[in-house]
């Protein structure tokens, strides 16, 4: 397996062991944890690389939406 292929495969164990903990927690609180971790990563690196990091994930995050809909059958059309 290739570096990505690895570090791809090791991110979706994480999150699979990280939903039960999220899941049914309200939205808010939710957003709040992401939020927090996300702030906690971007700490973690140099100052003067801390915007460009941010703006990749924002990227990648909105590439991610509409695969992760797909997956998931548009949940939140159930909320209305």
């Amino acid at each position: 397996m290739n570096n990505a292929a690895s570090v791809m495969a090791e991110s979706d164990a994480l999150v699979e062991a990280i939903r039960p903990i999220l899941a049914g927690q309200p939205v808010d609180v939710q957003g709040a944890v992401l939020l927090e971790l996300l702030a906690m990563f971007i700490a973690g690196h140099a100052p003067d690389l801390r915007e460009e990091i941010l703006a990749l994930h924002i990227k990648v995050v909105r590439e991610l939406v509409p695969v992760v809909e797909q997956e998931l059958g548009d949940p939140w059309r159930s909320e209305h």
